[in-house]
């Protein structure tokens, strides 16, 4: 049997080397870094190789400033343990040059694009110029702000009552319905209708 250690507050537990890598893809522009929580000092846990460990997200979770990782020791001696991770970016983001009103459209004239630490993966903010068209500012906003999707109200790509055309083919067949919609629908929304 694997001898078995105690896991203590100063030791360099095994599941924060290479294990939280595997669950986070940085892009050239963002670096991330991970913070392994502690764990409990009365933990032992048999020594694990690091060609054995591996880390995910419970089924369904989506990887946000703070996750609960399942790291597993694959070797002879199999344990999972679920550890509490802050996840924070360096990436390259939109910052406001001037204050912005409510019902504002923002340019590139309007923005900078700055390198700053953030919390999460950092897909929730505006990283080009270019993901401002399409976008309205939902409320006003001071000169000096990080831009996150979340501020903007998206353009509607569709309004109510307006017919839609949904065009569906394959190799033989080419399907065609008029659909009239009671709502609006904007860009990335799903767009659901009655076959």
């Amino acid at each position: 049997m694997a001898p078995r250690r105690k896991c203590g507050v100063s030791d360099r537990h095994p599941f924060q080397r290479p294990g939280l890598r595997q669950i986070t893809h940085p892009s050239e522009r963002r670096r991330e870094h991970r913070h392994g929580g502690q764990l409990d000092s009365r933990l032992r846990l048999a020594h694990c190789p690091p060609k054995d460990l591996s880390a995910s997200l419970p089924a369904g979770m989506a990887l946000q400033a703070r996750a609960t990782v399942g790291v597993t020791c694959a070797g002879p001696v199999h344990w999972t343990v679920y550890v509490p991770v802050t996840i924070e970016s360096k990436i390259d983001v939109l910052v406001l040059t001037r204050a912005a009103n409510r019902d504002e459209r923002l340019t590139p004239a309007d923005v900078t694009v700055e390198t700053r630490r953030t919390t999460g993966p950092g897909n929730a903010y505006l990283t080009k110029p270019a993901e401002l068209s399409g976008r309205t500012v939902r409320r006003p906003l001071p000169a000096g702000t990080t831009l996150s999707v979340d501020m903007f109200t998206p353009d509607l790509i569709v309004r109510r009552g307006q017919a839609v055309t949904l065009l569906s083919s394959g190799s033989a067949v080419e399907v065609r319905r008029v659909d009239a919609r009671w709502s609006m629908v904007s860009q990335g929304q799903e767009y659901r209708c009655k076959t």
